[in-house]
C-alpha cells in the first residue's frame, strides 16, 4: 500500500461498492462445502495427516539422533502447501459481496485440489483406499452438477450490484 500511495487500499477496499453482506457469506461459503465436501474431506485428512507426521519428525526415535521424516514427501513443498491451503481457505471470510463466488472462491478451490490430490495418492496406498478413492471422485463429480437455472438465481441476485457497479465504472 505504501508503494502505491495508497492505491492499494483505495482500489480493493474503499473503491469497492459492492456492500459486504453476512447473509451471502454463509450462503456461499455453505454453497461452497456442500458442492466440494469430499475435497475438503480429503484435504482436512491430507493436513492433519501431514500435519501429524511433521509433528513427529521433530522428534528422534529413542537411541538415535535421526529425526524420522516422511521418506516419500519432500518436507519443505509439504510444508508450502500446507501454508497455502490454510490461507488460501481463510480468504473466504471476504466473500460476502456480489460477484464473490467467481472471483473469492478461486483460490481455495486451487488449494483444495492440490491438497486433496496429495490424500488421494495417499489413500490409493491402502486396499481399501484402491475402491474408496474412485469413489470420492464419482461422489464430487455428483456434487459439482448444477443446471442453469442456478446460475440464472445468483446474476439475479447479484443484478442490482452489477448495474450499480457499472454506472461507476462509466463515469
Amino acid at each position: 500500500n505504501a508503494a502505491t500511495g495508497g492505491a492499494f487500499w483505495e482500489s480493493l477496499v474503499t473503491a469497492n461498492i459492492n456492500q459486504f453482506h453476512l447473509d451471502r457469506l454463509v450462503s456461499q461459503v455453505g454453497s461452497f462445502v456442500g458442492t466440494y465436501l469430499p475435497l475438503l474431506g480429503l484435504s482436512m485428512l491430507w493436513l492433519a495427516g501431514w500435519s501429524a507426521k511433521a509433528w513427529r519428525s521433530k522428534r528422534s526415535p529413542i537411541g538415535t539422533g535421526a529425526p524420522i521424516a516422511p521418506a516419500d514427501q519432500a518436507p519443505g513443498a509439504m510444508r508450502l502447501v500446507a501454508a497455502y491451503l490454510v490461507l488460501a481457505l481463510l480468504t473466504v471470510v471476504l466473500a460476502g459481496k456480489a460477484g464473490a463466488w467467481e472471483n473469492y472462491f478461486l483460490e481455495p478451490l486451487a488449494a483444495l485440489c492440490l491438497a486433496g490430490g496429495l490424500a488421494l495418492a495417499q489413500l490409493r496406498r491402502w486396499p481399501a483406499g484402491r475402491w474408496a478413492a474412485p469413489l470420492l471422485l464419482l461422489l464430487q463429480v455428483g456434487l459439482m452438477w448444477h443446471t442453469p437455472s442456478q446460475a440464472a438465481e445468483q446474476m439475479r441476485a447479484d443484478a442490482a450490484s452489477n448495474q450499480a457497479l457499472g454506472q461507476r465504472v462509466a463515469v
